[in-house]
């Protein structure tokens, strides 16, 4: 049975968001399921609010303040930061130099669709990062939204003028994240221990479920 690697982060780990990320989920009418897609603390950089974002966004982006679902950076506190930010908007945007020089120097993630800018300097950084579709993929494949509403999100972002790199959800997620298939396990009859593979389980009939194809019981990989 196939399944998706998804991308997964450390939710320990802050997401730092650009003001690309921001504008496609007002846009879409969603800017309150930005911050319930994923369990990591989101912070938006003071740089991005002030500088990245016009007066609507930052009306909506207070509210999000003023409910502490998520909290604003302030770059020029940490040296490094700054000076590295400094640098770095010589050749990129303000929100994405701010957001790429925190992460450098906190192993944040940074919440951004602007590939253009900074996947190279994540790549050499080692700096982990989501785009707009990366939190809509992670909020369909969890359940928190369905495809019809990741579809219609899609349609009005693109529809209001924000470039997005798929039609439909499901488009997106064939394109980007890559199928696998459950290991080859020696699987025991009912009842019995798996001495080599003790995650190996008895379990309910459902998505997760293995089967050996010769009328032997189901399996799962436990967590």
């Amino acid at each position: 049975m196939k399944s998706l690697l998804m991308k997964k982060i450390d939710p320990k780990k802050k997401i730092i968001l650009d003001a690309d990320v921001i504008i496609h989920f007002s846009k879409g009418g969603a800017l309150g399921w930005l911050t319930s897609i994923f369990s990591n603390k989101m912070y938006i950089p003071d740089i991005v609010y002030q500088e990245a974002l016009s007066k609507k966004y930052q009306t909506e982006i207070d509210n999000l303040f003023n409910f502490k679902l998520v909290e604003e950076l302030e770059i020029k506190k940490d040296i490094n930061v700054f000076r590295e930010y400094n640098l770095l908007k010589k050749k990129f945007g303000k929100g994405e130099s701010a957001c790429m020089a925190y992460c450098r120097y906190h192993n944040d993630v940074i919440g951004s669709s602007n590939l253009k800018d900074i996947k190279v300097y994540c790549k050499e950084n080692k700096i982990e990062y989501l785009t707009t579709m990366d939190f809509l993929a992670e909020a369909y494949h969890t359940g928190k939204i369905d495809e019809a509403a990741c579809d219609l999100f899609i349609y009005t972002v693109k529809l209001l003028g924000s470039k997005l790199p798929c039609s439909t959800i499901k488009e997106f997620l064939k394109s980007n994240y890559r199928p696998y298939s459950f290991p080859h396990f020696k699987f025991l009859p009912v009842g019995d221990s798996n001495p080599i593979h003790p995650f190996v389980t008895r379990s309910k009939v459902d998505d997760c479920l293995l089967n050996t194809g010769d009328g032997k019981p189901f399996f799962e990989i436990a967590n």
